[in-house]
């Protein structure tokens, strides 16, 4: 039996904004706790593959920023009773110059990356749902926008 939409919805999007969340507080140890074993996450052209990989590549990143990912429209499907695809769109606003968190509000001027994301999750141990796919796909660049 497949999984309620709004339920499964729910709990996979808690695991989407679980990771991006603490991705963007360069907290990996966190990060990768929504994402599944053999998870994969891709950005950039990277893939990084497995939760080690993962959170070093969140460990390695440039210190010194300020970054902040909204994602919105969410469609989330269930597959089967463990598995689910889904997709959404992002928007990434950041302050690459900023060495500590500097007095709020940061002046911008606009987002940086624009984009879509390609999301599969697994239902681990029948418990828990968890990241196993976070594909991004820049579509607009702007301002400060780095590869």
């Amino acid at each position: 039996m497949r999984p309620t939409n709004s339920l499964l919805r729910g709990d996979c999007l808690q695991a989407l904004y679980g990771f991006v969340w603490h991705r963007d507080q360069l907290e990996a140890d966190k990060a990768v706790s929504f994402l599944s074993s053999n998870g994969i996450w891709e950005r950039g052209g990277k893939e990084f593959r497995g939760v080690e990989a993962v959170r070093g590549a969140i460990a390695s990143a440039p210190r010194g920023g300020v970054l902040r990912h909204v994602i919105s429209n969410e469609i989330i499907r269930a597959e089967s009773e463990t598995e689910a695809r889904g997709s959404a769109y992002f928007t990434v606003y950041g302050e690459p110059r900023a060495m500590t968190m500097p007095e709020l509000p940061i002046a911008i001027s606009g987002p940086v990356w624009v984009g879509e994301y390609d999301l599969a999750f697994i239902k681990e141990d029948g418990l828990v749902w968890r990241l196993a796919l976070l594909r991004s796909r820049r579509i607009f660049a702007g301002p400060g926008a780095r590869s």
